[in-house]
């Protein structure tokens, strides 16, 4: 089995993600983590020896403006 764990940016979102995906190791399956470029989790990831995929992404700014066409650009960048 195949697992791909997408989190990171907080510890509120990577911590359980972790949790779960060494349960899945546990059962054998083949975990991988998608994070965002230089994000705290990867030292987390190494330590764990768990591979993962940085990819270029961040908050989706919701103002308007500027920022705005920024996150948009920066998520479709991402996407692909």
């Amino acid at each position: 089995m195949k697992i791909i764990v997408v989190a990171g940016g907080t510890g509120g979102h990577f911590y359980p993600g972790l949790s779960v995906a060494k349960e899945f190791i546990n059962r054998n399956a083949d975990v991988s983590f998608i994070v965002r470029k230089e994000d705290f989790v990867i030292a987390s990831l190494k330590r764990e020896n768990i591979p993962y995929f940085e990819i270029s992404a961040g908050g989706f700014d919701r103002s308007r403006g500027w920022k705005l066409l920024f996150s948009i650009v920066k998520l479709a960048g991402g996407f692909f």
